[in-house]
């Protein structure tokens, strides 16, 4: 068999397998995972006298040690959360995947063999390669009619520690380069289904407020971080950059966030129609489409 019926033949049976799992892939959203599991602390200790292990509260200094991911774990829930409502009242054709790993991309062991030759971290062009093969997508979105959103959530803002601008200036400085570099890799993983697929970016930031974000880029000491995010984003100045973010003011409360209001549901729309739903890609035919969710 040549590499192309072996390309072909994998492509088919992934897709069917997506065609099974997701039988109205092409009428609604899916979240993947659809339950998203927090990262949860703990400790082994032996059953005094026995060999056995139990599990155990960790101390207070551990789970002090660990608020870093269990803030990270209730800002991803609170976006999955809202991104499902909005699919889910908009009709959205899409398909959220979150924590998408670029080393588990196409790695499975009973095809990896087969998918040896298609576009991977690993085999990256040349003049991209500085951006390394290591890192994962936040929020990966393939949409049937609008291509691809690649997004950060940052819990940044989350403690009172975290609220300052100082605070925000570093996270996003650090969410930026990583949008960058999701983007050279979702634009190379789609590379032989459709080259030149739209590719946008965002950031979520569930507590920080659309005003902070603006006074921050506004701020002629963050003149370097205000370039990086409006060439990222691809805004043409700090008030567009600020509608391109998803931000406290487009989601549900905090402390509610499994309550989307008809009020929030119409803020975060805002937020779509000016991020995604501006364009339609044209690129995107239901196999193709198919075929990148199937990867």
């Amino acid at each position: 068999m040549s590499d192309a019926d072996t390309k072909s033949s994998t492509a088919d049976t992934m897709v069917n397998i997506v065609r099974h799992l997701y039988p109205d892939a092409l009428t609604r959203t899916y979240i993947v995972p659809p339950v998203h599991c927090n990262r949860v602390p703990y400790n082994k200790a032996k059953v005094p006298g026995t060999d056995q292990e139990v599990l155990v509260l960790p101390s207070s200094e551990q789970l002090q040690q660990q608020q870093g991911n269990i803030q990270a774990d209730l800002a991803q829930q609170h976006v999955l959360h809202n991104l499902q409502q909005l699919g889910d009242s908009g009709k959205e054709v899409m398909f959220v995947v979150s924590e998408l790993n670029f080393k588990d991309y196409l790695n499975k062991p009973f095809y990896a063999k087969q998918t040896g030759k298609l576009p991977k971290p690993a085999n990256l062009p040349k003049e991209h390669r500085h951006h390394g093969k290591q890192g994962d997508f936040d929020i990966l979105v393939i949409h049937r009619k609008h291509g691809i959103l690649v997004g950060e959530i940052k819990s940044v803002g989350k403690t009172e520690a975290s609220r300052a601008d100082t605070e925000v200036v570093k996270v996003i400085d650090k969410a930026v380069k990583q949008l960058d570099k999701c983007e050279v890799h979702a634009r190379h993983m789609v590379s032989d289904i459709a080259p030149g697929l739209t590719v946008r970016k965002t950031l979520f930031l569930p507590y920080v407020s659309r005003a902070q974000l603006q006074r921050i880029l506004d701020d002629e000491n963050n003149a370097k971080l205000r370039e990086a995010v409006c060439r990222s984003l691809g805004a043409s100045n700090t008030a567009e950059a600020v509608l391109l973010c998803c931000c406290s003011d487009q989601l549900s409360l905090p402390a509610s966030y499994w309550h989307v209001t008809p009020a929030v549901l119409s803020q975060l729309s805002t937020w779509w129609q000016h991020r995604m739903a501006c364009t339609v890609d044209t690129l995107l035919s239901d196999d193709s489409y198919l075929d990148i969710v199937a990867r």
